[in-house]
């Protein structure tokens, strides 16, 4: 049904429909709910609990650590968002939850995917500041590998050393 293979054909699986009930939460928790978990937006060892907005998913220190699964890296310092990353913020009641779409180049506004923005309960781009920002998740599979470091293979300079030999004698 949707996309998981890369952040371009998410997002093509998902604009324009309504994930869930429609909440900003819902949309964010699939990437959670591939990965065998769920968003917690409450500590886990509290089942009585109910959804207290996305924010208290990176506010509370229980319901973060709950959501620091593996597959996902946790990203405290905006500065170092990647296109991708759900964008967790703190604003207003409930606070916000997205997909940026660009990586972190200090302007004012970003484009996130996103639902339950401005009365609409379906997924769309909107643009959003980071101002609240309260933290985001990366899913690692979306990340190109980091390539090896190749060694420079070169002749060693066997003259030099010889050198260095004599010269100790």
């Amino acid at each position: 049904m949707y996309d998981f293979s890369n952040f371009d054909a998410f997002i093509q699986s998902t604009n324009g429909r309504t994930i869930g009930n429609g909440e900003c939460w819902d949309y964010i928790n699939l990437i959670w709910s591939h990965l065998g978990s769920r968003y917690y937006t409450y500590p886990p060892s509290d089942p009585s609990a109910t959804n207290h907005g996305v924010k208290w998913g990176v506010l509370n220190a229980e319901a973060l650590a709950a959501n620091q699964i593996q597959g996902l890296t946790y990203i405290s310092d905006k500065t170092q968002l990647k296109r991708g990353d759900i964008v967790v913020s703190t604003d207003g009641t409930y606070g916000h939850a997205g997909f940026i779409n660009e990586d972190w180049s200090g302007d004012k506004t970003y484009a996130l995917y996103t639902q339950n923005y401005a009365g609409r309960r379906s997924v769309a781009l909107d643009y959003y500041t980071l101002n609240d920002f309260g933290g985001a998740f990366r899913y690692n599979a979306w990340q190109p590998p980091v390539p090896p470091v190749r060694l420079r293979r070169g002749k060693f300079p066997w003259v030099l050393y010889a050198r260095r030999l004599r010269e100790k004698r």
